[in-house]
Formats: C-alpha cells, sequence, structure tokens
C-alpha cells in the first residue's frame, strides 16, 4: 500500500469527490456499506426486470431512487 495526498472536493458525508496526482479527473469516493446498500438495491430492480414485472422496478429500487433523486422512465 501506498500512502498519497489527494485534494478533497466536498465536505465529508458518505461520499467525496477527491483528485488524485497524476489523474486528469477527479473522482468519486463512497463508503463501503454505502456501496453494498446501493448494490442491493440495484439487484433488486435486476431481479424486478428479469422476471418482466417492470411495474415493481421502481418500487424495488430503494436506495437508486435516492442516490439518482428520480426513477427515468
Amino acid at each position: 500500500m501506498k500512502r498519497v495526498e489527494a485534494e478533497l472536493f466536498t465536505d465529508g458525508g458518505n461520499h467525496a469527490v477527491v483528485h488524485l496526482p497524476g489523474r486528469k479527473f477527479p473522482g468519486v469516493l463512497m463508503q463501503g456499506d454505502s456501496l453494498h446498500i446501493l448494490r442491493s438495491d440495484l439487484a433488486e430492480v435486476v431481479g424486478a426486470c428479469e422476471r418482466g414485472d417492470l411495474a415493481e422496478a421502481p418500487n424495488s429500487s430503494g436506495g437508486c431512487a435516492r442516490w439518482t433523486g428520480r426513477w427515468p422512465g
């Protein structure tokens, strides 16, 4: 493991925008527990879509709607 200094563009929380040395663009850092919740919510949406239950997919989105602020449609 290597320690580096990164430029932080946001104030804490469950995610941050950081700029790492040597990279052209900043990246998004997300806490592992937040990423796990998002992944679980997306798995529910995929499951609903695979079952052909498109009406249920938005209801399965859970945190996805919180992250995006909307359900695409």
